[in-house]
């Protein structure tokens, strides 16, 4: 269940001091501001304003503020005000009795702001700085701060983002005085942009009904950058598993999203019988949760009802639409309330396993929670909530699908004539034979190739990739968020689960390894009790798979499960603590890690697969261990200074451990499926992550190593392998 949602908008614009000149927006910035944030359709958030205090009163209620945050809420701090920094480098914000020359004594030091956010109890904390860092004027417009700050330095922290009106090196600006009224002052371009996203919707870039924090970025970006490309927000986040909902969609959809390929595909089909089975898919759509897809589903039952060649398609999309819209004239809607957080709590494990790095300035794509769809994923089921009024047409379980155009309808008896017709009959008809021919079970995944989740273009799909040299990279599927790939024994299925980037739990699906039959992992009695988990592990034989399961909000977990391939509980694993990381399944046990005794660094345990609660500890060594894996050659894994789940990949087996020949940036090492290789994923200096692959020899004398590393060619950013 989502925790509390507070705000804090401090906003300073007089100043006693008369080197730090008169701001004429924070007053009227921080109005706009709470009022959008405070809208139960929109923020919903608990808003305090501290407007024109001294720095006393500023930092003892930011203090109270952070003070009384649980590990569940989201906490808000937006500053509006004079940006100042000392000789040392340390930034304060500016408050009414701030002197320039006494600023440890009279200003908020963001040392100050960063020591309470830390001893929060707060999971997630976003901050919003409308200061800059130099002062400077332009025409029409008032520069707001002073020298160099670095921001990532002095305010970053664990489940924490923040974003400022400017880098560092810019300046974050007021409007201009408007014409005639030198007191009529527009707000600042950040407050602005922020308010007017949140506002109007449109920062809901993805039309699913939901800001999240990085669309909301994406549109301060763009809309002050517009305004005045000399100034440049940006967004630092640190350590945040997936992504944060800041706001939901105050206004309707009015423009559809566009629907998935396969869909569209079939609805220009030149068979009815194929066009009539796109109704039911669009109906899933038209009920689901995201508005823009429902939206755009409608639109195109509409076009079906309305203009479609056969009376049995029109009849069938008439009956799909009276089923779902009904117009009226005026009527109370309930808006959506429940799901407020995507999973994304301080503390909640990163990539497939264990903790990360604070991440550098990058936009992540909001997480959702999948529901059973033929192709893409929707966000949790809405419960009513605050109200608004609304006219026109609507659909009794999505109330904020609004009316849209048509879409224009291309008559398919214009291109079936002449010997054009022949042409396609004959296509078609070994396109339905090809489909016949294909039925039943997919070919096996060839042994030298590997699956992960590749983002490009600004979606993860899941891939194939042949690991010998000049090897060629394979669709699957289209299913955005896939992570933590596992491939089957018999090599014809993946297990993995689906979440957003962000890298927290997720709902574990299967798939053949065509792209065919997917389906989700667990039956609906086992999902509500393991909601969410992380990569699947193999028996070896292909019948069973074991599951570190997690609540809904990815950041309790629940116990080991190990589950038949239908998704049915078979037992539950009894093990003293908490595990860590994705299991893997070998001799009869099942490997996992989880915090050694006495507050010993992470280590490899082990637990028989039967059940019975007995385990053992595998390793014994002082690093922070992480990702194992299990082959007959032996049980890899990355060990590590810290707890950030990268470092050198050791190999522990009957006689002992070894540490293989690899950077320290490796982690999520696998094997191939004859024990001979390792592929894993490696992070350069840049943060980007790379998949190398070695060959796996040991010599004369029994030692073990790698050789003849090397990096996969291709293009995208992929996630953690599967082989």
């Amino acid at each position: 269940m989502a925790g509390n949602r507070s705000a804090l908008i401090v906003a300073t614009h007089e100043y006693d001091d008369s080197r730090l000149a008169r701001l004429r927006s924070p007053v009227r910035d921080a109005e706009g501001l709470a009022e959008v944030l405070a809208d139960p359709g929109i923020g919903a958030f608990d808003v305090t304003t501290v407007l024109n205090k001294p720095w006393h009163e500023v930092q003892r209620s930011v203090a109270m503020f952070f003070r009384n945050q649980r590990p569940d809420d989201l906490a808000l701090v937006h500053f509006s005000c004079h940006g100042l920094k000392d000789d040392t480098g340390e930034l304060y914000f500016a408050a009414t009795d701030t002197s320039i020359d006494l600023l440890e004594a009279t200003a908020v030091s963001s040392r100050s702001v960063n020591k309470v956010m830390d001893q929060s109890r707060a999971g997630r904390v976003l901050l919003l700085l409308d200061c800059c860092y130099s002062g400077a004027f332009a025409r029409g417009m008032v520069a707001r701060a002073g020298p160099v700050v670095d921001v990532n330095e002095r305010l970053g922290g664990r489940g924490r983002a923040v974003i400022t009106a400017a880098t560092a090196l810019q300046f974050a600006f007021e409007g201009g005085e408007a014409e005639g009224n030198p007191d009529d002052v527009e707000p600042s371009l950040f407050t602005t942009a922020l308010v007017e996203g949140l506002r109007t919707g449109e920062a809901d870039r993805d039309l699913d009904g939901w800001i999240s924090l990085d669309e909301l970025y994406n549109y301060i970006h763009e809309e002050v950058t517009r305004v005045n490309p000399n100034q440049t927000p940006t967004k630092w986040a640190f350590d945040i598993a997936g992504d944060i909902r800041v706001a939901r969609r105050g206004q309707p959809v009015t423009q559809p999203s566009d629907l998935p390929p396969p869909l569209t595909e079939s609805m220009a089909s030149l068979f009815a019988w194929e066009r009539a089975a796109v109704i039911e898919p669009l109906l899933d759509l038209l009920h689901g949760t995201h508005p823009g897809r429902a939206l755009g589903a409608r639109l195109a039952l509409e076009e079906m009802a309305a203009h479609d060649d056969s009376d049995k398609v029109k009849s069938r999309a008439r009956e799909a639409l009276a089923s779902d819209v009904v117009p009226f004239t005026e009527q109370t809607l309930a808006l959506p309330v429940s799901a407020w957080e995507a999973p994304s709590v301080s503390g909640a494990p990163m990539d497939d396993d264990v903790g990360g790095e604070p991440a550098e300035q990058v936009i992540d794509e909001s997480p959702g929670t999948p529901e059973l769809e033929t192709v893409h994923e929707d966000q949790p089921e809405h419960q009513p909530g605050p109200t608004v009024r609304s006219t026109g047409y609507t659909s009794r379980r999505r109330p904020w699908l609004v009316a849209g155009p048509s879409l224009r309808q291309v008559s398919r008896r214009n291109l079936v004539i002449g010997t054009l017709a022949l042409a396609l009959v004959l296509a078609a008809g070994a396109w339905v034979l090809a489909r016949i021919l294909s039925a039943g079970s997919p070919s096996p995944l060839p042994d030298h190739t590997i699956v992960f989740g590749q983002d490009r273009d600004g979606s993860r799909q899941l891939v194939a990739l042949d690991t010998r040299a000049n090897g060629v990279l394979t669709p699957i599927a289209n299913t955005d968020g896939a992570r933590g790939p596992a491939v089957s024994p018999d090599r014809t299925r993946i297990a993995y689960f689906l979440t957003g980037v962000g890298a927290i739990p997720g709902v574990p699906y299967l798939i053949g390894v065509d792209g065919s039959d997917r389906r989700r992992l667990l039956s609906e009695a086992a999902a509500e009790q393991c909601p969410r988990t992380l990569r699947p592990a193999w028996s070896r034989d292909g019948r069973s798979l074991a599951l570190t399961c997690f609540d809904n909000n990815g950041t309790t977990q629940l116990g080991v499960w190990v589950v038949d391939v239908e998704g049915t509980q078979i037992r539950e694993l009894n093990l003293s603590a908490s595990v860590r990381t994705a299991p893997t399944w070998g001799d009869g046990r099942i490997y996992f890690v989880k915090e050694g005794p006495g507050g010993d660094p992470n280590q490899v345990y082990s637990a028989a697969a039967a059940g019975g609660g007995d385990q053992k500890r595998e390793t014994e060594g002082d690093d922070f261990e992480a990702s194992p894996d299990w082959s007959e050659s032996g049980l890899i894994y990355v060990a590590s200074g810290k707890p950030k789940g990268r470092g050198e990949i050791s190999l522990s087996r009957g006689d002992g451990i070894a540490q293989l020949e690899t950077s320290a940036r490796a982690s999520f090492p696998t094997w191939s499926p004859d024990g001979k290789s390792v592929a894993w994923l490696e992070t350069d200096a840049d943060k980007v992550h790379h998949i190398w692959i070695a060959k796996f020899i040991t010599d004369d004398a029994g030692n073990p190593s790698l050789e003849n590393a090397r990096e996969l060619d291709f293009s995208g950013v992929p996630s953690p392998p599967g082989w």
